[in-house]
């Protein structure tokens, strides 16, 4: 995840990847159907993330 997909002022991530297993290797793929998507972050993770 990049630190630039995070929206600490609105608690938001915003979804441009995904990481799926090819072949039983780890992989970034496009999100499914190539949506981007924005979801909320709960405070708490955002708290961790922000390391505070």
């Amino acid at each position: 995840m990049a630190v630039d997909a995070i929206d600490f002022e609105s608690d938001t991530l915003h979804v441009v990847q995904r990481l799926k297993l090819s072949r039983s290797n780890a992989v970034f793929a496009p999100s499914k159907g190539g949506k981007l998507r924005d979801v909320p972050l709960p405070s708490p993770a955002a708290d961790a993330l922000r390391g505070t």
